[in-house]
């Protein structure tokens, strides 16, 4: 029971501070932007946001293991299928929350050698191959 409760707090802590990194996230990519230096195409709200989505992964990445261990042991199913199923679903998450994050950021670097239709182009077929990528990789790990 103590493995029970120690998951279960691990997956909390973890969900806690994936929501709190998420509401950060979206405030100062939004609200609280900071636009220092004004002239660059980079600026400090850039650096912050980069730096939140890349706290965002890691913590999601974290997460799977105490979460796979409550649910397999909730559900009564192999702790490997559900960690596989946990970690293509939290890649998909956080894929989705670094491409809407990050568009600002990347498309102002890409427009440097792009013109702005094109980087945007290349931005979504990244992440578009990313996505798929993953999707492949967690239905190649759970029918091995």
């Amino acid at each position: 029971m103590t493995n029970v409760r120690s998951a279960k707090g691990l997956a909390l802590e973890g969900l806690t501070a994936l929501t709190i990194l998420a509401a950060l996230l979206f405030l100062f990519s939004t609200g609280l932007w900071i636009s220092i230096p004004q002239s660059s195409r980079l600026q400090v709200g850039d650096a912050v946001v980069v730096t939140l989505v890349a706290l965002f992964i890691y913590k999601s990445e974290k997460l799977v293991p105490p979460l796979a261990a409550v649910v397999s042991l909730g559900l009564q199913i192999d702790v490997q299928k559900v960690s596989i199923a946990l970690q293509g679903f939290m890649r998909l998450i956080y894929l989705a929350v670094a491409y809407f994050a990050l568009r600002r950021t990347s498309l102002s670097l890409l427009t440097m050698a792009l013109d702005s239709a094109n980087a945007g182009v290349v931005y979504d077929a990244v992440f578009t191959v990313l996505i798929l990528f993953n999707v492949y990789d967690t239905v190649k790990r759970a029918v091995r």
